[in-house]
């Protein structure tokens, strides 16, 4: 089944059967369902349809990745959401406040070291470079922090190498996503800096084709870049160290591509690996090195290099994310809080979790955070040795 609305929603909803799309992968459904320029969709793969539990859900090249939405809607036997004829635009209640207010915030993110520079340029992989020094890039199912090989995937490494051309959300003024010629000569996303954490430094893969690869098929078929990495980890070293039986080892390409496919069709070992990481403990252990909260695999950011992400996870309501509070930049990369103490990270979860909510609820970008928390006053005229020390003693008075 799939649901189609016109420009006037609430006069003409259709259901229509999708038994010929039933089958298909994201972008031939995508295909078939033939949208015109002013037409959006949302559409699951086959992850979706055989219930994988992190499957997601895609909206033309971008993706509604974690918590499992697509199995949500394959369970209800939801193909696609097609809306026809163009978006509606929000009136806001004072015009010019607001369009003063906009070009106020474009003036911040064009201004900002991560949203008007990192970003924009090297997109999010550019973290790669931030998290190896400080020693929180994940290395073979978390065991290490830190590679000599992380270059290779850094993002202005393949900025160079594949000649990035700017592909994402629409509209944005960031411009983190991008997309490049690869050597067989397909044009494709560039890695998010999640899926080269998960799906390449944390196998041991340092090679950007096919972790793109790798990327491209996992949205071909719906399926979660973070927890497929996650769950590919854990396999790998239950593998290594003799609790189950697999190909798949550290710094091998051997059996992944398999290993994907496997999991959206819910074959052999993927029909157990479909199922997470918290499940595959009830069959295999190993809970030491099971990379998961609440039954969600981690992010790309080691804890035991940023406490106070891990305390983030540890009380995010949906388990492993860092999209709930987000510390490891103040920890990690701004040199704010000191990485490897709990001191004064409670009160900055707190108030990030409320920051993020009522940035989700506007909604815009999350990454907007950088430009407006960095150009606030306390920030900006600040000295940092100064400001530092405030957060990590008094923490409750930036947090006003």
């Amino acid at each position: 089944m799939f649901w189609r609305f016109s420009p006037v929603w609430w006069l003409l909803v259709e259901f229509h059967s999708a038994e010929h799309l039933w089958g298909q992968d994201i972008p031939t459904t995508q295909a078939s369902l033939n949208p015109g320029p002013k037409d959006g969709d949302l559409v699951i793969g086959p992850a979706g349809k055989n219930l994988v539990l992190f499957a997601n859900i895609a909206s033309g090249h971008r993706f509604l990745g974690r918590g499992g939405f697509g199995a949500v809607l394959g369970s209800k036997g939801i193909k696609a959401v097609v809306v026809r004829g163009g978006s509606v635009r929000p009136l806001p209640a004072d015009p010019q406040s607001f369009e003063k207010v906009c070009r106020l915030a474009t003036a911040y993110i064009h201004r900002n070291r991560f949203t008007g520079h990192l970003y924009r340029n090297a997109g999010t992989a550019s973290h790669v470079d931030l998290c190896n020094a400080s020693g929180i890039l994940p290395i073979h199912n978390f065991q290490d922090g830190q590679d000599a090989r992380w270059q290779h995937v850094s993002g202005w490494t393949m900025r160079e190498r594949f000649g990035a051309k700017p592909s994402t959300c629409r509209p944005c003024t960031i411009q983190c996503g991008h997309k490049g010629n690869f050597s067989d000569r397909q044009v494709r996303q560039l890695p998010e800096y999640e899926t080269v954490g998960l799906l390449g430094t944390n196998l041991g893969i340092f090679d950007p084709e096919l972790i793109a690869a790798w990327n491209e098929q996992c949205g071909r078929l719906g399926l979660d870049t973070i927890s497929c990495g996650g769950v590919l980890g854990y396999v790998m070293e239950a593998s290594e160290i003799g609790l189950m039986a697999s190909p798949l080892r550290f710094g091998s390409a051997e059996g992944v591509s398999q290993a994907i496919e496997s999991i959206a069709c819910r074959k052999g070992l993927g029909d157990k690996m479909a199922q997470g990481m918290r499940r595959l403990l009830e069959t295999y252990k190993g809970r030491s090195f099971a990379m998961h909260v609440k039954g969600l695999e981690l992010p790309a950011y080691d804890p035991r290099g940023a406490w106070g992400q891990g305390l983030a996870y540890a009380v995010a309501k949906r388990g492993g994310c860092h999209l709930s509070a987000t510390l490891f930049p103040l920890e990690a990369s701004l040199g704010f809080l000191k990485p490897r103490t709990p001191k004064a990270k409670a009160h900055f979860v707190r108030f990030f979790e409320s920051l993020y909510a009522g940035i989700n609820a506007l909604p815009t970008c999350l990454f907007t955070t950088y430009a407006h928390l960095l150009k606030a006053p306390i920030a900006r005229l600040t000295p940092k040795p100064i400001l530092a020390w405030t957060m990590q003693t008094f923490p409750p008075s930036p947090c006003v």
